[in-house]
């Protein structure tokens, strides 16, 4: 008996947490950080403000929470080779998965609120930068290293050639959403854009470039 109460109460406590998370990623997303008030994303979780906050004890703390979440639903695992495929096209499928991850998600506008808070909440907009760029770097530069390691790129320094891959993707698909609140998201569908990158980043870094079309990637 005792068991099956404490299962129920584990059970409530969640199901409330994600009530909170739930009106709390709509606040913020309707209000921005400064104006979404404790209050009212209490009352749309049909919580009391003392249930939040014994849940979240502060508003950036949750506001970080949201942040995680809509991370941990965007997944930049770049590049994820392709088997059989060129290096080129392995690149391109991969850029163009996650950048679809990445618009898909909460990501960018989330961001857009943080950056009219860098004045006011230093450590909020240092915390989401982390969150939301530390896995995208680390996992560029561990596939990079990875590629070096089996002779596919040259030996180079990936923490910068990541930020080449990458700077190159955001500034031509991701800057124009952050400073344009009813941004649509670009369309590329025969992949001339990414894949201009991608001949751009290889040609510098590819063991075989210019030609990378030939280069057959095996995963291991």
């Amino acid at each position: 008996m005792e068991a099956a109460t404490d299962t129920y109460r584990t059970t409530v406590v969640k199901a409330k947490r994600q009530a909170i998370l739930k009106a709390a990623r709509a606040q913020f997303l309707k209000c921005g950080y400064t104006h979404a008030g404790m209050t009212d994303i209490a009352c749309d979780a049909d919580v009391s403000t003392a249930t939040l906050y014994k849940h979240f004890r502060s508003k950036e703390i949750l506001f970080a929470e949201i942040v995680e979440q809509a991370s941990d639903h965007f997944k930049f695992d770049f590049p994820q080779p392709v088997d059989g495929a060129s290096l080129e096209d392995s690149f391109c499928v991969a850029a163009k998965t996650g950048l679809k991850s990445f618009l898909a998600s909460d990501v960018q506008p989330l961001m857009r609120i943080v950056i009219g808070e860098v004045p006011f909440a230093p450590e909020l907009a240092r915390e989401t930068f982390k969150r939301v760029t530390h896995h995208w770097y680390n996992a560029t530069i561990g596939a990079l290293d990875d590629m070096i390691a089996q002779g596919y790129l040259k030996p180079h320094d990936t923490s910068i050639s990541a930020r080449f891959l990458i700077g190159m993707i955001k500034e031509i698909f991701i800057w124009d959403g952050l400073f344009h609140a009813n941004h649509v998201a670009p369309t590329d569908d025969d992949g001339r854009k990414i894949r201009t990158l991608v001949e751009l980043f290889l040609h510098r870094y590819s063991v075989n470039s210019p030609d990378t079309k030939n280069v057959v990637w095996l995963r291991s």
